[in-house]
């Protein structure tokens, strides 16, 4: 007859179990979801470039947007400046960067300024 697990195999399976669903849903895409507003895009732009590992929260002051209005290269996308804080009391530009929010979808993109035109998604990084 086999003795029961112990309660540290028990624990550890228990471990490996909630690691494996964590890791799961670290690889699922976020769901799709329509962004109703330009803070809403504003959000998510700072949530994705955060997660991309591109600057920490402390630093991102928040957006300006909506900068595509009336694009129609954009006509489906919320398009945002992202800002910086201004430490000094000077500041030059404070411009982290150009994304584009789909509407649809709340999915990020970096905006390639010189052709006005929608760059990579922005993903988490891996």
């Amino acid at each position: 007859m086999e003795a029961p697990p112990s309660f540290w195999t028990r624990g550890l399976s228990l471990l490996v179990a909630l690691f494996a669903m964590g890791v799961s849903n670290a690889c699922t895409p976020p769901t799709s979801q329509a962004v109703a507003s330009v803070d809403d895009a504003c959000e998510l732009v700072t949530e994705a470039v955060v997660a991309r590992g591109d600057y920490p929260l402390s630093e991102i002051e928040g957006c300006d947007g909506d900068l595509g209005e009336g694009s129609d290269t954009f006509a489906d996308y919320y398009v945002l400046r992202l800002n910086a804080y201004c430490r000094e009391e000077i500041c030059g530009s404070v411009l982290l960067g150009w994304y584009a929010v789909d509407q649809k979808t709340g999915q990020v993109y970096d905006i390639d300024v010189a052709e006005w035109a929608l760059g990579d998604e922005v993903l988490p990084e891996q």
